[in-house]
């Protein structure tokens, strides 16, 4: 009988918790294409903007390139992607991530492919513009 009246009284305890929750805004991603086109040996540079809201927001940036016929990937940091491609001719997924340090929140981009041809695509050097008016610099070796 003093278990069911102890029970009683916790199931009228009033909650005081603090419930005051601040919305998390998603940053707007810009200057950052689905498909970049590029020649062996070249050197890729993809710049991608990034807007908020929040004035404490500090963004980190982690690409990951796989690289499924050898079962690996390699991953880079930092803004811009800035990589020298000597992989074979083929399509690499990539996927990006950006870290909010201001609320340890991450955001993923995984439609970004890199398309490796075996032959040079446009004299260098040369800035190439693709869909979306992304600027990409192509320099080569």
């Amino acid at each position: 009988m003093l278990t069911v009246l102890a029970l009683l009284q916790l199931a009228c305890y009033k909650d005081k918790g603090n419930y005051d929750y601040n919305p998390v805004v998603a940053p707007g991603i810009a200057n950052l294409d689905t498909l970049y086109d590029i020649a062996i040996g070249d050197t890729l540079v993809v710049k991608p903007t990034v807007t908020t809201t929040d004035p404490k927001a500090r963004f980190y940036f982690s690409w990951r390139i796989s690289i499924p016929k050898q079962v690996r990937d390699t991953t880079l940091t930092g803004n811009p992607l800035t990589f020298i491609f000597n992989l074979d001719p083929d399509t690499y997924p990539v996927r990006l991530t950006i870290t909010d340090s201001s609320n340890g929140m991450k955001y993923f981009m995984t439609e970004i492919g890199i398309k490796i041809v075996s032959s040079p695509i446009s004299p260098c050097p040369k800035l190439l513009v693709f869909s979306r008016n992304v600027p990409i610099t192509v320099n080569c070796s």
